[in-house]
């Protein structure tokens, strides 16, 4: 049996999560598979667990350019590019692990701006926030630089709901 003791900051034998604190419930402690170490049944059986530092580092906005907006004229130019994997994690349910590239040669900069995991529902919204912060910065979005972004933000949902109804949707249809 796993040695807890209370305020340790354990992690789970199988997939490294943080281990929730014991809760004591009308005086008895609640059991459950953190109480051997696990952090859930899934981890409890051995089953595999999916790496999510590892697809994160896997995506490459920049290297597919599939999902990009930005503007590029004299006043200079600045372009995001936005790369998606959809998962099933074995706690957090289906998750959109996503990765931002902000580009400006102007600027002299390539750098990722944000990465991370996001429920479905705010996932599909990604590039029409980052639409957002870009015509906030400096530079001038023309009327085609909008509507590309719109296309790219369209295409961005029909595809993300596409593999969602394919991979993960269990009967369920967005």
């Amino acid at each position: 049996m796993y040695d807890y003791d209370e305020g340790d900051d354990a992690d789970c034998i199988n997939c490294g999560a943080k281990l929730p604190e014991i809760i004591e419930e009308k005086g008895s402690l609640s059991v459950g598979p953190w109480w051997d170490g696990y952090c859930s049944t899934h981890c409890q059986q051995g089953k595999p667990v999916i790496d999510i530092d590892a697809i994160l580092r896997d995506l490459d906005p920049y290297g597919s350019l599939e999902y990009t907006i930005g503007y590029d004229n004299n006043d200079g130019d600045w372009t995001a590019c936005f790369d998606y994997e959809i998962v099933r994690h074995h706690t957090k349910g289906v998750l959109v692990l996503y990765k931002i590239v902000v580009d400006s040669d102007s600027g002299g900069f390539i750098e990722t701006a944000d990465q991370g995991e996001s429920a479905f529902i705010f996932a599909k919204n990604i590039i029409e926030d980052w639409t957002g912060i870009g015509q906030e910065l400096d530079g001038p979005w023309s009327e085609e630089d909008i509507q590309q972004a719109v296309e790219t933000s369209n295409r961005w949902k029909r595809d993300m709901i596409i593999d969602y109804e394919t991979d993960f949707a269990d009967g369920w249809h967005i």
